[in-house]
């Protein structure tokens, strides 16, 4: 889905698409594994793909669809980064949050202007 979403934002808008990065190892799905757990899944597990053009100095902004503990876009940004982008802007649709952090932040949005405990 990550794919889709980057290429509709670059047709509609003066971002150009590039495909940078691909896995170079397979992994475990994360769907169900800690946030350790997923950072050791992902270690190594991309690569920069050689498009001709040098990444140095260069801003890349970084498209996942959903984003739960960071750690599939902290080794992707790491890899650009090494690659020599100057910057990386990670861009998500979507946020996991944990279901207390949830109702919290439901309670508060339903007294608005009163302070909420959680």
């Amino acid at each position: 889905q990550a794919v889709t979403l980057a290429r509709a934002t670059a047709r509609t808008s003066v971002i150009l698409y590039l495909a940078l990065l691909k896995r170079s190892r397979g992994g475990r799905e994360q769907k169900r594994l800690s946030g350790e757990e997923r950072i050791e899944n992902l270690r190594n597990a991309f690569r920069v793909v050689d498009r001709g053009a040098s990444l140095s100095g260069k801003t890349v902004f970084l498209v996942d669809d959903i984003m739960t503990t960071g750690s599939g876009l902290s080794a992707c940004a790491a890899v650009l980064l090494d690659a020599g982008a100057e910057r990386v802007i990670p861009v998500t649709v979507a946020r996991t949050v944990k279901k207390r952090r949830a109702c919290v932040q439901a309670k508060k949005e339903n007294y608005e202007g009163n302070e909420v405990t959680g």
